[in-house]
């Protein structure tokens, strides 16, 4: 018998990682952690091996004709895209989905921000500069998206970070995390 939940070293479909970080009131709090870490697999399958390997072999040709509308609906625009190109955006439109969904805990969500850090593509940066500047989000959250963005490097996020720093004075996990990001 199959379990509805997939196993720790197995890399699942796609779909099935679309799933964990969509609905995390039906998904085990494990489960959508290692959904971010593979995430993070299918991104360096697709951007630095030139497949993915659980979208190719496991995802049967993208599911049914619903789940590509609706994946249509929701992935950044891929119009002229490479295969590669539009699966690491589907992975980065997921870690950004889960990042902003409070439903899943702070402790995921720090993972999921962790994760677009390590992935060092600007395409990650709305979503990480949001919750960075959201005050009310927990800081843990807070500091690991301005960690994620120090990562990334990218120019468009260097006056995101100074408003934190100067919005979080007295705040090192915020103020200080980004001006080390900044350095």
């Amino acid at each position: 018998t199959s379990s509805p939940y997939f196993t720790m070293w197995e890399a699942p479909p796609l779909s099935a990682l679309e799933e964990a970080v969509r609905s995390p009131e039906t998904s085990p709090v494990g489960m959508r952690m290692r959904a971010a870490y593979f995430l993070r697999q299918e991104y360096d399958n697709a951007i630095r091996n030139g497949a993915s390997t659980s979208y190719i072999k496991n995802d049967d040709g993208g599911g049914d004709a619903q789940s590509q509308e609706e994946e249509q609906k929701t992935a950044p625009c891929t119009a002229g895209a490479t295969e590669e190109d539009r699966i690491a955006g589907r992975v980065i439109d997921l870690l950004g989905v889960g990042l902003c969904d409070a439903r899943h805990g702070s402790l995921i969500r720090h993972e999921f921000a962790y994760v677009m850090g390590q992935l060092r593509d600007e395409r990650c940066c709305p979503a990480l500069e949001r919750t960075l500047l959201d005050e009310a989000d927990c800081v843990m959250v807070r500091h690991e998206c301005g960690e994620a963005l120090g990562a990334i490097a990218a120019q468009r996020s260097v006056a995101i970070l100074r408003a934190a720093i100067e919005a979080n004075p007295n705040s090192p996990e915020i103020g200080q995390t980004c001006q080390l990001a900044l350095d």
